[in-house]
């Protein structure tokens, strides 16, 4: 049986270092990504049409010395998240730390010593700035992990560890299949007015019946509520209580939302008149990120950056898909500072408005792909759940694994 020993970060690496602190010159044909903390995401480097490009010159100036034994870990804003590198091209900004792990360790087993709540908490706690949290790398260098001195007991526990994060992502994967379906459907009817029964008559751009309207011509819009910051017995982290909904929330969320990191007690709701979200109920943000959707799970409540929106006559389904491919640039901003628009903008926004037996089909056609998002999002909450619980006491010792 092995011995679990410590052993300081600056042990366990090879290399550790940040990204350029300073802005290299950006290409928007540049082939090469220029990466931060914030697309460490999922254990994976995550890209966007947000994400700067830069040159092989570029490149060249900037590179690090990353390989197949390197592990991304966000310290700057972003403080935390952790991915694996991959050989994808790119280069790192200040907010990225890089840590090429000795060939005595298993790189799989470290990734998850930089997941443990233990490491979490101590960058967190330790963190400088206030606006903006920043984690030196000394501090990361002095950071002491108890782990076991054979590199194949290492390899056991990772490997646990790893199957449920595959299972994970194989539902992902899954999901984003499933929600590009939906969409695609969704485009044929409601687009290309490709939809069964249609004889082709159109009266003003639009098949016969229907029209274009009002987001509160077919819903009733409300907004969430924060009760005083200041009074913190309206706030908890017990899930007996009820859960609150925020923009960070949805980020996380796939298309339903099953969890918040915050709750309100029952006298915050009564006390604070905070409107009540019923299950199946479609949630948008609108303000600082405009457009992340949601559909409840359950009863739940939100911020005032949180849209709700309740429909008798029409899917959350429906609903959802519509507001998935809208273009939410063309609603500008109602702020100076953050872009935001308000609940009145949210309320008057057109959307079409279908002949309610076709919106019905549609329903019945996508009914089981969603049904399929959704218990495939339950699994990926039990999985997540039973990792969570795993990884603290394999990573400890406090559960053994048999030979």
């Amino acid at each position: 049986m092995s011995e679990w020993k410590p052993y300081k970060l600056d042990e366990i690496a090879s290399k550790l270092g940040d990204g350029l602190h300073g802005t290299p010159k950006y290409d928007d044909a540049g082939e090469y990504y220029f990466i931060n903390g914030s697309n460490l995401v999922n254990g994976k480097i995550v890209v966007n049409s947000n994400t700067k490009r830069v040159t092989q010159e570029e490149y060249n100036k900037y590179k690090k010395d990353l390989s197949d034994r390197t592990i991304l870990l966000g310290i700057n804003g972003t403080i935390g998240n952790v991915a694996l590198f991959n050989n994808e091209k790119c280069i790192l900004g200040k907010s990225a730390c890089y840590i090429n792990v000795d060939n005595k360790f298993d790189k799989q087993f470290i990734k998850y010593v930089l997941l443990s709540d233990d490491f979490q908490n101590y960058i967190k706690t330790n963190a400088t700035g206030t606006t903006i949290k920043n984690v030196g790398l000394k501090l990361i260098r002095e950071y002491e992990a108890l782990i076991p001195d054979d590199i194949n007991h290492q390899s056991e526990i990772a490997s646990i560890l790893s199957s449920l994060d595959d299972k994970i992502e194989l539902n992902l994967q899954m999901n984003q299949t499933l929600e590009a379906m939906a969409q695609a459907i969704f485009k044929e009817w409601f687009v290309n007015f490709n939809f069964p029964g249609f004889d082709g008559e159109l009266v003003d751009g639009l098949p016969k019946g229907w029209k274009m309207g009002k987001l509160n011509e077919i819903a009733k819009i409300e907004i969430g509520r924060t009760p005083p910051r200041i009074e913190e017995e309206w706030f908890s982290t017990d899930p007996k209580d009820i859960k609150w909904i925020s923009i960070k929330d949805l980020g996380l969320s796939g298309v339903y939302i099953f969890n918040t990191s915050e709750y309100l007690t029952q006298e915050a709701v009564e006390k604070f008149r905070i409107p009540v979200i019923p299950e199946n109920t479609v949630v948008l943000s609108f303000k600082l990120t405009i457009g992340r959707l949601a559909i409840t799970t359950e009863t739940m409540l939100s911020n005032e950056a949180i849209a709700q929106i309740k429909s008798d006559s029409f899917s959350p389904e429906y609903i959802y898909t519509y507001l998935k491919t809208y273009n939410w640039g063309t609603l500008g901003s109602t702020s100076s500072i953050a872009t935001a628009i308000n609940s009145k903008i949210i309320k008057e926004m057109e959307v079409l408005i279908p002949d309610s037996k076709i919106e019905k089909h549609f329903q019945e056609v996508i009914k089981q792909i969603f049904e399929k998002l959704k218990t495939n999002s339950q699994e990926i909450e039990t999985l997540t759940q039973i990792r969570d619980s795993l990884l603290p006491k394999l990573m400890t010792g406090k559960i053994e694994i048999q030979a």
